[in-house]
């Protein structure tokens, strides 16, 4: 009997696979015994799936019987990576992940890792000999005058051992045909696994930059961050130049000593490098993840990383996935910028996903702002944060004057109406008779913003997009902003055939740099937008001009509002501060008084006193008037009590389905059978709104409506999307259907 039971077989084994495709659940697969000793949760692994191939995450093992019979359950192809990829903690953060923003798992696993890793869980083919080299010698010999082709690729593959298939492909011996005959024979093998991994060349400088004084509130707010023990949710609220950086810094190098790690996240690392040169400056081992780098330079980081040799991680929204062994503390920079929003799925905010992560590892979490979005702040009143507050600049310097001028009234001409009235234009010679520098900003790129018939009062608009076209003059163009299709400007009215009455209107900071040169022909001017930072190092190149006095006036949109810190800046222009008002969004106010109070703290941060000209067209909104008042708690409290009136973030959830189709009948159809399976939980605190066409209609051919889901609880939402899967497949035929939970737009 005992003899019997050590020669039964092992019994069979069945891994839990979470497949990089758009499909919930996860699926078995039979452990080949091969893998049975190798294969451990959180190890990436390729699968066959379908028709063809996927990878995935081992996300854990099932011993009995799966449910489908024996016979159908597929076996794994290959193990990808010697070790797991994925640890305990980041698995328990990703399935949170797909709970919370209802998204598959499989796909949230697969945004944790760059691109050169992620690549690699595509495993790569390999192929190589399957008998000993002996018997292949004498095979390849007896093939050599009937099957030449087969021949070479044997004696390749003995001098050459194993190699990737791609790799194969480019050599001269290589046949599909000879490869193919020689595997069914038995003489080769295929095998899956991952690409080599690079290696890391290296951090930042020595440290060894001397810490600046403190002023009492930054010695405060770091003692508290380094005093908190476990969970410690912080909010940094600091005004423009109040040392918000030192005081991560400090609160990071404390960490750093303790032999604890630190993920740093900032709005966009291409808008940001003089933070990066301070941490450099500071820390020895820093890693910068960001997608100007290549993907074999964000591996090596990456992988940096998961060995422990980096003490500071820096990047945008993905950054929060680091990799670091021992995670100390997490800090969001900037933490009321839309762009920590992914905005395709899964659509993650990654300030929120540092907070759980942080709570997950129980260490500090610090979100740093001079305007803090208004749902951090309502955390903080409520004592779910804690509030830090840097209500002075260091060193005692002054915030900026703020002058707000009605730009009607301030124009040189009463019958038209001025890019830069008689106010802004005076203090910019005298600014620049003085030798200091200037910063004008307008958040809207091209020449002019639209090209409009006053006949039919149509404006010339993109076919694939229900925008209206921008004109580039460097380029002679009109452009879409969103689909990139451009024309030359036509010569009559596309809509009415109009040949006198097409004319260019608005303006966008192209036309601004013109005026300047045009009014102040010896200045150095320079301009900073998507269409002139068409290169990584474009950026710093500018920024190094300027810093270098090399530059008088820079002119930009809000690439030039927030993480610059130029001592020689004593005035700051706002061409127009209504810009962002006029956009069919809830947060249209939040956003305007953010980047107002942003970019007028780029003024005044040297010895000399700043000035700051705010043009709008309504300086009584209160949005404008906060802002040049830097009066963030009085924004604030009118703010929020707008946002409880009307039952809005934060005072509730919501959730945004996108319902996207080219057939417009074929989209209403199923904007009616969606409404349909969504009505029956409206009532109570759940509230259903459309589905109604969104403000931009049409976008990149496909024609769009959206609904609105708004709940008081996660789980409202949860099930209103449970409802929408369940409907029958039929509905959603040719419509693509995007979930966004707490979305941070509505175009």
């Amino acid at each position: 009997m005992a003899a019997d039971s050590a020669s039964a077989e092992p019994p069979e084994r069945f891994a839990l696979v979470a497949v990089n495709r758009p499909v919930f659940g996860q699926f078995h697969y039979r452990v080949p015994g091969a893998l049975t000793d190798e294969l451990r949760v959180g190890s990436r692994v390729a699968v066959p799936f379908g028709r063809g191939h996927a990878s995935g995450v081992c996300v854990g093992f099932d011993a009995g019987p799966p449910p489908v019979t024996a016979d159908r359950v597929k076996e794994i192809r290959a193990l990808v990576d010697r070790e797991p990829v994925f640890t305990d903690e980041t698995l328990a953060l990703a399935r949170w992940m797909a709970r919370y923003y209802l998204c598959p798992l499989g796909e949230v696993l697969a945004t944790f890792l760059p691109g050169g890793i992620a690549r690699a869980s595509r495993a790569v083919a390999r192929i190589g000999l399957a008998a000993a080299p002996g018997d292949v010698e004498a095979e390849a010999a007896r093939l050599e005058r009937r099957a030449p082709r087969q021949a070479a690729l044997l004696r390749f593959l003995l001098a050459a051992g194993e190699v990737p298939r791609a790799a194969l492909q480019a050599e001269p011996v290589y046949s599909a045909a000879a490869l193919q005959r020689l595997r069914k024979a038995g003489w080769l093998r295929i095998t899956h696994g991952p690409a080599a991994a690079p290696a890391f060349a290296g951090g930042g400088p020595a440290a060894g930059a001397t810490p600046p004084a403190l002023t009492a509130e930054q010695t405060a707010a770091i003692e508290a961050i380094r005093r908190s023990e476990g969970f410690a949710p912080f909010l940094l609220h600091g005004v423009t130049g109040s040392g918000k950086t030192e005081v991560y810094l400090q609160a990071i190098a404390d960490r750093v000593a303790r032999g604890r790690q630190a993920v740093v996240l900032v709005p966009e690392i291409a808008l940001t490098p003089q933070t990066v040169d301070r941490f450099r400056a500071r820390f020895e081992r820093v890693a910068v993840l960001h997608s100007a780098l290549t993907e074999r330079e964000r591996s090596r980081a990456w992988l940096a990383i998961r060995r422990g040799e980096v003490d500071v991680t820096i990047g945008p929204r993905s950054a929060v996935f680091a990799p670091a062994p021992a995670l100390g503390i997490l800090v969001v920079d900037e933490e009321h910028e839309a762009t920590f929003k992914q905005q395709n799925a899964p659509r993650y905010h990654a300030r929120d996903l540092a907070v759980k992560r942080a709570q997950m590892l129980a260490i500090p979490v610090v979100l740093g702002s001079a305007t803090p979005s208004v749902e951090s702040y309502r955390n903080a009143l409520e004592g779910r944060y804690v509030l830090l507050r840097l209500p002075e600049r260091v060193t005692g310097r002054p915030l900026p004057e703020v002058t707000v001028v009605d730009l009607a009234a301030d124009s040189v001409s009463r019958r038209k109406l001025s890019v830069m009235g008689r106010t802004l234009e005076a203090a910019l010679a005298e600014t620049l008779g003085r030798g200091e520098q200037a910063m004008l900003f307008l958040n809207r790129r091209g020449f002019h913003t639209v090209c409009l018939c006053t006949r039919c009062q149509t404006p010339v608009r993109c076919p694939h997009c229900d925008l209206a076209l921008t004109f580039h003059k460097a380029r002679g163009r009109l452009l879409c902003h969103s689909c990139l299709h451009a024309i030359a400007p036509p010569e009559r009215c596309p809509e009415c055939g109009d040949v006198e009455g097409l004319k260019f209107l608005g303006l966008g900071t192209e036309r601004i740099e013109e005026i300047i040169r045009h009014r102040f022909p010896g200045a150095r001017v320079a301009r900073m937008d998507s269409d002139t930072m068409t290169r990584p190092e474009a950026y710093r190149e500018v920024l190094d001009r300027f810093r270098a006095r090399h530059l008088d006036i820079l002119v930009g949109t809000q690439m030039i509002a927030k993480g610059l810190d130029f001592p020689d800046v004593t005035l700051v222009g706002v061409i127009s501060a209504d810009t962002a008002l006029a956009i069919a969004d809830f947060r249209a106010a939040e956003r305007t008084f953010q980047l107002l109070t942003q970019v007028a703290g780029r003024a005044g941060r040297g010895d000399a006193p700043g000035r700051v000209i705010v043009q709008a067209l309504d300086p009584r909104h209160y949005a404008i008037a906060a802002a040049c008042r830097q009066d963030f708690e009085a924004f604030a409290a009118r703010e929020l009590e707008a946002r409880r009136t009307f039952a809005l973030p934060p005072f509730t959830r919501v959730m945004r389905i996108v319902f996207a189709a080219r057939d417009e009948d074929r989209l209403r159809q199923a904007c009616r059978a969606a409404a349909e399976r969504l009505a029956p939980l409206a009532g109570g605190d759940v509230e259903i709104l459309g589905p109604v066409p969104t403000p931009v209609y049409k976008l990149r051919n496909d024609y769009r409506q959206h609904a609105l889901v708004k709940a008081s609880a996660p789980a409202a939402l949860r099930r209103a999307f449970r409802a929408l899967r369940a409907a029958p497949h039929a509905w959603r035929t040719g419509v693509q259907v995007h979930v966004d939970v707490d979305p941070v737009g509505l175009v």
